[in-house]
């Protein structure tokens, strides 16, 4: 039994590292909608390893493969940090130009009337 859950916690790493390279995958392509799901998927999963008892990531390819998720989720918070940066720039833009023209359409529509 003991073994069956060393080979569970790592059958949901490995699950967790395929999420987080297609979660890269995604955010690179601004995929943002398929990105969240994938967050969701890989916090359902990292809750089941918290409760595992979770003997897998003290072994070596355990140790390596926790390595490269590190690796890729920060590549993943740069990515999502630009994208968030990028939207608030999109959305200061929307609102400079929401009230752009008005006034002065406002002005001339009231000489004219």
């Amino acid at each position: 039994m003991n073994l069956q859950h060393e080979n569970n916690t790592e059958e949901l790493w490995k699950n967790f590292w395929v999420v987080t390279q297609e979660m890269e995958k995604f955010i690179d392509q601004n995929n943002i909608e398929m990105f969240l799901s994938l967050l969701d998927q890989r916090l359902k999963l990292q809750e089941l390893i918290e409760q595992a008892e979770d003997k897998y990531s003290k072994t070596e390819e355990g140790k390596a493969l926790i390595k490269k998720i590190m690796t890729v989720s920060e590549k993943i918070q740069i990515s999502a940090q630009k994208w968030v940066n990028k939207s608030r720039q999109n959305q200061t833009r929307a609102k400079a130009y929401d009230g752009f023209g008005n006034n002065l359409l406002n002005k001339n529509f009231n000489r004219e009337y």
